[in-house]
């Protein structure tokens, strides 16, 4: 196995757009502190996702890419400028897969439970529909990164629970899902499916070799979810090695080599 690669600058990105970007230059910025949905005054201009005090409903923070500007807008409103983002940055296949699984899942849902279902469980029920189809198929970037999706999803509605509600069992499981992508991360995964669609693609489905160190942002997580819950790097190691041991039965690197090098990355705040 080759040694792993320190990163010493951003990694060179390329893609495999069939059209340029143009550079629109540095958006103009068009945020009101207003509520899209009822218009009340905010005390301040919203910066990213906010709750509305007076209607309740969630406004978002957006640069449209129609105006080249920054905007506070609804939930619709945020995805038609994510659809179009899409369509520039060549991703639209991927969102409109996304989007199909989300609906066939609702629609399972609603048949199950007789009722409507709440939007977390139906991005719930699609991301882990999307993680079997990557199984199936192969396709272990994609894993990554919807595991990583998973643990912010895990994460946030933690933190949105009343603290006299909050459990620590439900961190845990953030903290063993950002433990899963590190170790995927350290393992450099990557997609399979071009071989279904007849291309050439002599990469492997894991070459550790191609990984930049550090990680980065997982570890990162785990460190800020291990002081959260008052818990020592090598407790919280020693809890999801069970679990390491049943994922890493698929990977190159095994678990007690990725073990010391997650623990050295959690242990260097410099990384």
């Amino acid at each position: 196995m080759k040694p792993f690669r320190h990163r010493s600058s951003a990694p060179t990105v390329t893609t495999n757009e069939s059209r340029s970007i143009p550079d629109p230059g540095v958006p103009t910025d068009s945020r009101v502190a207003a509520c899209p949905y009822c218009g009340v005054a905010l005390k301040k201009v919203p910066g990213a996702k906010t709750k509305c005090p007076d209607c309740g409903e969630y406004m978002f923070v957006r640069t449209d890419s129609r105006i080249n500007s920054r905007v506070v807008v609804t939930e619709v409103q945020a995805s038609d400028i994510d659809d179009e983002w899409a369509k520039i940055n060549g991703t639209w296949d991927e969102r409109l897969a996304d989007r199909n699984r989300r609906d066939q899942t609702r629609e399972r849902l609603r048949e199950k439970w007789g009722i409507e279902p709440a939007e977390r469980d139906v991005e719930w029920g699609a991301l882990n529909a999307k993680i079997k189809e990557c199984i199936q198929h192969a396709n272990w970037q994609t894993y990554r990164d919807t595991m990583m999706e998973m643990a912010h999803q895990v994460r946030e509605e933690w933190y949105r629970t009343s603290e006299a509600q909050r459990k620590p069992a439900k961190l845990r499981q953030a903290l063993h899902m950002y433990l899963d992508v590190a170790y995927l991360d350290l393992n450099g995964p990557h997609d399979m499916h071009l071989h279904e669609k007849g291309e050439e693609h002599d990469m492997p489905a894991w070459d550790p070799s191609s990984v930049f160190l550090p990680i980065g942002e997982p570890v990162d997580y785990v460190r800020s979810l291990c002081e959260t819950l008052d818990m020592s790097f090598e407790q919280c190691l020693g809890e999801y090695a069970p679990v390491a041991a049943d994922q890493g039965s698929r990977y190159p690197l095994l678990w007690h080599v990725a073990k010391p090098m997650i623990l050295h990355e959690l242990t260097n705040d410099e990384s």
